[in-house]
């Protein structure tokens, strides 16, 4: 493979805020801690939250019922506390929230932070207590959804990613002066 797709590549990671170029060094992945972490989620959440509001007036009866099968196929992983398969359907669940707005702008920026949250997943841990109350709260999304009801879908999708982002303040280590 020549250098040219390879430094095209690299150049996009790094224009979308995944990877830090070095003078004369190269490229690395961005470190990606608590503070970022907090940052990504108190974006992703009004982001998201719109997304979801769109939703209850755009999503068409085939994505509602794809969004519907996630959420089914993520109950068994949320109770046995499967963290990597749980990730992968969470992924998937907010990928058709965002696909189902119809807005690809809103796609385009809630897909770059959702890139960064997923390079931080070890920050979030594995407890399946998280699981099984992220798995609620999809839930009252997708409830609101089904209504038709874009306010709450929208609060709902809110109060989501805003009790993650503060469960990540609460894992920090205490910052030292």
């Amino acid at each position: 493979m020549s250098r040219s797709p390879v430094r095209e590549a690299v150049l996009q990671l790094v224009s979308e805020g995944l990877a830090v170029e070095h003078l004369r060094r190269g490229a690395e992945v961005v470190r990606i801690g608590f503070h970022e972490l907090r940052e990504i989620y108190a974006v992703r959440a009004p982001l998201e939250g719109l997304a979801a509001g769109l939703c209850a007036r755009n999503m068409n009866a085939a994505e509602l019922t794809a969004l519907r099968g996630v959420l089914d196929a993520q109950g068994a992983p949320a109770v046995l506390g499967d963290a990597r398969r749980y990730r992968e359907l969470d992924l998937r669940f907010h990928e058709l929230i965002l696909q189902g707005s119809h807005n690809a702008r809103l796609r385009r920026s809630a897909e770059l932070l959702m890139s960064e949250a997923r390079m931080a997943v070890s920050l979030l841990g594995d407890d399946p207590g998280h699981f099984n109350l992220s798995y609620g709260e999809h839930r009252a999304v997708v409830a609101a959804l089904r209504e038709r009801d874009a306010p709450t879908a929208e609060q709902a999708m809110r109060d989501h990613l805003e009790r993650i982002g503060s469960s990540v303040g609460d894992r920090a280590p205490p910052q030292t002066p």
